[in-house]
């Protein structure tokens, strides 16, 4: 009997004729984890059932042989490949999120980076100039305006050196979190390449069973 979960069979028309019934599973499941594992399975598993249960019915040998045509065993292989490319392009998705995350967090620690730098130098020259008494403090054009600030309100410099430990950390972390991700990516593709090629060679046995079968008929 057909699995009532993925609305999937066999069945004939009015003229015998053998003919599989659609499948709405992927339709309805398109983000469960396994969809196209646990999909292979259950088809095949209908499939040989069914094969299975005309065989033993000992129907004629031209209906075995409308019923093969029927079965178009490419149809599946084609489903198969067509959902694992839209695997690999969700992965080169992650993976291209991760990257641009990874850019704008390296951007991000550089500007920290340079603006404690800024910061720091102007205090020293700042406290500098208030211990040789000096009035008025020079400072170096190449600090940006927008750094400098009131040095009452500068963290100290052990403040600073923590903030920048803490910023190498997270881009450390990130870094580590993409080259994990694409480890994934590369056990998931193989993954799904050593299911298609079980699928496929589950699709011949099964042509070859089907064949078989017809041609003990016709003896």
């Amino acid at each position: 009997m057909a699995d009532p979960d993925l609305n999937y069979g066999i069945a004939d028309d009015e003229q015998g004729f053998v003919h599989i019934l659609h499948s709405t599973f992927f339709d309805v499941n398109p983000n469960i984890d396994n969809t196209v594992e646990e999909y292979v399975e259950r088809i095949l598993d209908t499939l040989i059932e069914a094969i299975e249960e005309q065989l033993s019915a000992k129907m004629g040998a031209e209906s075995y042989v409308n019923g093969l045509k029927a079965l178009d065993f490419g149809m599946h292989t084609k489903l198969l490949a067509n959902h694992n490319k839209t695997l690999k392009e969700r992965i080169v998705t992650v993976e291209g999120k991760l990257l641009h995350d990874l850019k704008i967090a390296m951007q991000k620690n550089k500007e920290l980076t340079e603006k404690h730098i800024y910061r720091w130098m102007f205090r020293r020259c700042f406290n500098s100039a208030l211990s040789g008494g000096i009035s008025a403090v020079e400072i170096p054009a190449h600090i940006p305006p927008a750094f400098l600030s009131c040095p009452a309100h500068y963290p100290p410099i052990e403040l600073l050196q923590k903030r920048l430990k803490d910023a190498d950390k997270e881009q450390e972390t990130i870094v580590t979190i993409f080259l994990e991700e694409r480890e994934r990516r590369d056990a998931e593709e193989e993954k799904w390449r050593t299911l298609l090629k079980v699928a496929n060679d589950k699709i011949n046995k099964l042509e070859n069973f089907a064949i078989s079968g017809i041609k003990s008929e016709l003896q």
